[in-house]
């Protein structure tokens, strides 16, 4: 029996409109290792759970894991991980897509690094309404440590900061009892990455835009008006847990309320939200006193 190298986690709930593209696109890779698909579906009523079952029973590497209870993407990723096999795992979206090479892509890393812990590749956005890519985000060229890496997550806009298209080792984040935050209903997947980076002794960053990012109208960036609110509990929990387990890290990302961290905030929200792209000034004025807040908090603690 050959041993899966690649676990493919994917949360799904209301997605029948999308998953089959998505599952194809998997299940059409140029990766000639062993790997899996393992869906983790929560309590859908539109038909995805038809889909799963369907692809279970066609393909000897699909898993279907029926929830009788939606609690959320963090949960279903997290009981994803438990099923999973794997040497890496990947955490995936049901309404995205991935390129033909996505898999072989992230796993040259690991054969010319067999020690790195996370490989992050680029990504691209991809429009419903048109069924065309409107714009290529293509990652950076880094090797290195996690936490140099994390240091520039929090400095650079070119750091793609979601845990989509990404492999990561599955035994290290067992070990480090990294899993997401379920009590978090946005940028949880921020949260999880800071402190992958920040555990991780070797990681990899590659200029590829193999993944997908599919934006439609039921997505939360049109849906969402308030993007500034949950990324700043995002960022007090980076925070609070650095201060934790890595307190040099700590001082040097968050020492003070530098320009280079609320601008990242405001340009994440930007990149994030339509709703921001017109108000950029505004954005940036109230991510400023927002962070400010925070230090003040923090000090009269």
């Amino acid at each position: 029996m050959f041993k899966t190298v690649i676990s493919i986690i994917i949360p799904v709930y209301r997605v029948r409109k999308y998953l089959e593209a998505c599952l194809d696109s998997l299940l059409d890779q140029d990766f000639l290792l062993p790997y899996n698909i393992l869906l983790v579906e929560s309590a859908s009523d539109d038909g995805s759970k038809d889909i799963c079952e369907d692809y279970q029973r066609r393909y000897h590497n699909v898993y279907h894991y029926h929830y009788d209870k939606n609690d959320g993407i963090s949960v279903g990723r997290n009981l994803g991980l438990l099923h999973a096999n794997g040497s890496y795992v990947i955490f995936m979206d049901g309404d995205d897509k991935v390129e033909k090479n996505f898999l072989s892509s992230l796993y040259q890393e690991v054969e010319k690094y067999p020690d790195v812990q996370l490989v992050s590749a680029g990504y691209s956005i991809y429009d419903d309404s048109t069924d065309s890519i409107i714009k290529h985000v293509p990652g950076v060229s880094y090797h290195g440590s996690g936490s140099k890496a994390l240091e520039k997550l929090y400095s650079s806009k070119k750091y793609n900061p979601y845990c989509w298209a990404k492999l990561y080792k599955r035994e290290f984040l067992l070990l480090n009892h990294l899993v997401f935050d379920s009590s978090m209903g946005m940028f949880e997947d921020m949260l999880f990455l800071s402190l992958v980076l920040a555990n991780a002794n070797e990681v990899s960053f590659i200029k590829k835009s193999i993944y997908l990012y599919r934006q439609h109208q039921e997505s939360t960036v049109h849906t969402c008006k308030d993007w500034l609110t949950p990324h700043f509990e995002c960022f007090r929990k980076v925070k609070k847990e650095l201060h934790r387990y890595h307190k040099d890290l700590e001082k040097k990302i968050f020492k003070k309320p530098t320009r280079k961290i609320y601008q990242q905030i405001a340009l994440d929200c930007e990149k994030s939200s339509s709703h921001y792209q017109k108000k950029k000034v505004t954005l940036y004025k109230e991510a400023k006193s927002k962070l400010k807040e925070i230090y003040q908090h923090e000090l009269s603690r």
